[in-house]
């Protein structure tokens, strides 16, 4: 998946969650107009949109932070590489951390945004 389509998706779901959060409402305002057949009472529906508005400034939150680690990884993986062969490290374990920033760069790059 390119960036491109990356980008597109997120919007699609930013889209999606925000006409979800607007049909929450509006169910919730037309169940205090008419008592319909409706289990929930519309508070309980006015909480389920208002909780799924916090969850998506929090997913957008956690999206942002992702990339900044992202970069801050990115940025820090040559430094660690240039200490693989230094002899105060005991052996292998820059390598692991070397291999472990090169995997959660690998799988962040790989998974959709």
């Amino acid at each position: 998946m390119t960036k491109t389509q990356k980008s597109a998706l997120v919007g699609r779901r930013q889209t999606e969650t925000k006409t979800y959060s607007a049909m929450l409402y509006a169910l919730a305002a037309e169940m205090r107009r008419e008592e319909g057949c409706v289990t929930e009472s519309p508070e309980l529906v006015e909480q389920a949109a208002t909780r799924l508005d916090e969850q998506t400034v929090t997913i957008n939150e956690l999206r942002r932070q992702r990339g900044e680690l992202l970069n801050a990884l990115c940025i820090a993986l040559p430094f660690v590489e240039d200490h693989e062969s230094d002899p105060c490290y005991k052996a292998g374990a820059v390598a692991k951390a070397v291999a472990t920033i090169k995997a959660a760069i690998a799988q962040s790059e790989g998974s959709a945004a």
